[in-house]
């Protein structure tokens, strides 16, 4: 039986492409709830042919369903679901010694592709970064500078910076897909007792805190807060200890296990 659906006639509901389909069976599924509570009866059901509909862009080349287009060099990643968001080249890219360094970026549902100053893409899963670490400055009579500096539990390492559009978006949108996946791991075996190490702070549950090679139990720190680019402590002694922020990898995720809010985190460097 042929299906007339916004002008245009189909074999079967296989033979629609997948965003049409999914909007015809959204139209099926809203027939049927209202009939199942009575509405047909004081309003008649919209005919499929008469109901207005709008079907995903069609501009921007084939993609999957949901995802935004992506420039051309990127339809070749098709492993990490839709397109969620591009963002483009911007300036002039300086080079990273031992370091790749993206030009152009992609986040997708599952993780994200890159440039480095070629065509060629380069995906990673979210699952795969181990590491991220924000060195964010304002420097004096000069504009802010982001930096990100994305690591792979194998070790390899990507430079985000001000060299992609919005970056700082960019980073946030991947920071919380990475932190989602790391944060139940990291938070059991913390609170199993182990010690965790974030570059030159150690924590642990039942002894406090390290910094600077130094240990803290937590009756001696009164505070603890990330102002101004800095990890700070504040002794109940009157005494105080630093490190900047860009130092501690995850910081954001130690923040979460010790009770230091990420949101209110200033990790800018002033």
């Amino acid at each position: 039986m042929l299906i007339h659906f916004n002008g245009q006639e189909y074999a079967s509901l296989e033979a629609m492409p997948s965003e049409v389909r999914e909007v015809y069976e959204e139209f099926i599924q809203d027939r049927e709830l209202a009939q199942s509570i009575g509405m047909e009866q004081t309003a008649p059901a919209e005919s499929p042919q008469t109901r207005p509909q709008t079907l995903p862009p069609a501009w921007g080349g084939s993609r999957q369903g949901g995802g935004v287009p992506v420039p051309a060099e990127f339809d070749g990643v098709t492993e990490l679901g839709p397109a969620t968001a591009v963002y483009e080249p911007q300036g002039l890219h300086l080079p990273h010694l031992r370091t790749l360094h993206a030009s152009a970026l992609v986040v997708y549902r599952d993780g994200f592709a890159y440039q480095a100053g070629s065509k060629d893409t380069h995906p990673w899963r979210f699952e795969d970064v181990a590491v991220i670490q924000s060195n964010l400055a304002w420097p004096p009579h000069s504009a802010e500078t982001h930096e990100y500096t994305l690591t792979r539990t194998s070790g390899e390492a990507l430079i985000l910076d001000d060299g992609v559009k919005s970056v700082t978006a960019a980073a946030d949108q991947i920071k919380a897909a990475v932190f989602a996946r790391l944060a139940p791991m990291l938070i059991q075996r913390y609170q199993a007792g182990e010690a965790l190490t974030f570059g030159p702070v150690t924590v642990q549950q039942q002894t406090g805190l390290r910094l600077g090679g130094q240990h803290y139990t937590w009756e001696d720190i009164q505070n603890i807060q990330v102002q101004s680019g800095r990890f700070q402590l504040s002794l109940r002694s009157g005494k105080h200890s630093e490190a900047r922020a860009s130092a501690i990898p995850n910081i954001e995720l130690l923040g979460q296990m010790i009770g230091v809010n990420p949101i209110e985190m200033q990790l800018v460097y002033i």
